[in-house]
C-alpha cells in the first residue's frame, strides 16, 4: 500500500484543498493521532467538511484517488491559465 499512498501524495501535491499526509503515531504525532482516533497501522482517514471520516475503501492508488475526487472535490491551484 505504501507505494500507492506515495503516488497519491504526488498526484495531489499541487492541489491546495487536498492534503495527503502520513503520521508516525509512535513518534511526534501521538497527540494528533489521539485527536483523530487513530489506534493502529495502517489507518486511513479523510477530513470531510472539517470532520474526520474513516476510510475503509480500496487501498490501491486508483481506489484512493477516486475516493478523494468524489469526497473532496480537488481543485487546481490558482493560476493565470485557470483564472480561478
Amino acid at each position: 500500500m505504501q507505494p500507492d499512498f506515495e503516488k497519491l501524495q504526488k498526484a495531489f501535491a499541487d492541489t491546495p484543498n487536498v492534503v495527503v499526509a502520513d503520521l508516525d503515531c509512535a513518534g511526534n504525532a501521538q497527540s494528533t493521532c489521539g485527536q483523530y482516533g487513530v489506534q493502529g497501522y495502517p489507518t486511513l482517514k479523510m477530513i470531510v467538511d472539517g470532520k474526520p471520516v474513516d476510510y475503509n475503501g480500496a487501498r490501491s492508488f486508483s481506489g484512493m484517488k477516486r475516493e478523494v475526487e468524489t469526497k473532496l472535490n480537488p481543485r487546481p491551484a490558482c493560476s493565470l491559465e485557470s483564472k480561478e
